[in-house]
């Protein structure tokens, strides 16, 4: 009942690998029967979670409102990719601070002049 996957684990500072084959079911059914389904309910959640906190923080980190993290949140799906839209301002604002402090003297100079 479903085919074996690979699994490795390394400590961070040790160049020891172990490695493991191990069954986890080749779709929901079979991992429900292989570890009960709500083992695998919980473990979606968990998933699920951590995936939505990271969407969170990364529409804090883009500046939201509670608001707009509501509204991205209510539309979000695990699993498939949400794009933060940012307004052209913020983009212009993001370019400006990928550059040096030279560079960005220059831009704003020559804004300055129009």
């Amino acid at each position: 009942m479903g085919k074996k996957v690979e699994v490795s684990a390394k400590l961070s500072d040790g160049d020891r690998v172990a490695t493991v084959n191990y069954t986890f079911g080749d779709n929901l059914e079979e991992s429900g029967k292989l570890f009960g389904v709500d083992c695998v309910w919980s473990k979606f959640v968990q998933a699920a979670i951590i995936d939505l906190q990271s969407l969170m923080r990364r529409l804090v980190k883009a500046g939201k409102s509670d608001e707009e993290i509501a509204a991205t949140v209510k539309g979000w799906k695990p699993g498939v990719k949400t794009t933060i839209q940012r307004t052209p301002q913020e983009k212009a604002v993001a370019s400006l601070d990928a550059l040096s402090d030279t560079e960005r003297a220059a831009i704003i100079k020559q804004y300055q002049k129009k």
